[in-house]
């Protein structure tokens, strides 16, 4: 059995359809690309997000889990400081990239309490069913939710800024 070297030519409405999604690949990163949080910091913001239940379920943790407390609470500094070493750069770039100082007060705050609210609550909550339990599964499940969260952040920058664009 025969087979071409080459596949065949897509036909004019296949190569119609792919400059299409093309386009539309195009116009998505151009938005994404419009909002304050450059991609590369919504990534490492939703890994901070996801580690963040278990390094403070971790350092709250009686008696120890896994690591010293101490290692915990070091860790738990570091995002930290790291966390906010990264907003103040991707802060600073959005400022040279668009003149324009980076604001948190123009966030929506009937939709910017409510998450901080529930965040916390969530985490909060995993850490003291952890607590008590002992079981990780509070924690594991409070990281899917803060990585969520972040995702779901970082879409309704993309909202705000493509409704101005």
């Amino acid at each position: 059995m025969e087979t071409e070297a080459f596949p065949p030519r897509p036909s004019a409405a296949q190569a119609r359809i792919a400059l299409d999604e093309a386009g539309d690949i195009r116009e998505s990163v151009r938005r994404l690309s419009a909002t304050p949080w450059p991609v590369w910091f919504t990534a490492v913001l939703t890994v901070y997000a996801m580690a963040y239940p278990v390094v403070f379920g971790g350092a709250m943790a009686r008696p120890e889990w896994l690591v010293p407390q101490g290692v915990w609470v070091a860790v738990l500094v570091a995002m930290a400081a790291v966390l906010f070493a990264l907003l103040a750069f991707a802060g600073r770039a959005w400022t040279r990239r668009t003149g324009v100082a980076l604001r948190m007060d123009v966030l929506p705050a009937r939709i910017l309490w409510p998450a901080l609210g529930s965040y916390l609550l969530i985490n909060v909550g995993a850490v003291v069913w952890f607590r008590g339990t002992g079981s990780p599964w509070p924690l594991l499940g409070a990281s899917a939710v803060s990585a969520l969260y972040t995702v779901g952040s970082h879409l309704l920058f993309v909202r705000m800024h493509e409704g101005r664009a």
